[in-house]
């Protein structure tokens, strides 16, 4: 298998909880700039009181080996078992 790009493993998840939203990304591990953009956007939505007006982000970013797609899949459901977990109690 050849290296994944930075995007190529990237999940994104968005859960919507009491005025916060909390977005969940997995990226290849050479995909650094990626995921400085990905803050920087971020960043500028949480700024932006014409976007989100009472609402905040709030991110979390893993890396994962961009040689194995089973990791990225078993970071995802590890961050899905855990909003739900959270949003649950």
């Amino acid at each position: 298998m050849s290296q994944a790009s930075g995007l190529e493993y990237f999940l994104q998840l968005m859960f919507t909880y009491s005025n916060a939203l909390f977005l969940g990304a997995i990226f290849d591990e050479s995909a650094k700039k990626d995921e400085e953009v990905f803050r920087m956007a971020v960043s500028d939505l949480n700024q932006n009181d014409e976007i989100l007006q009472t609402e905040k982000i709030t991110i979390s970013v893993t890396f994962v080996d961009g040689n194995n797609p089973f990791q990225a899949v078993q970071e995802g459901k590890a961050l899905l078992d855990f909003l739900f977990q959270f949003y649950q109690s």
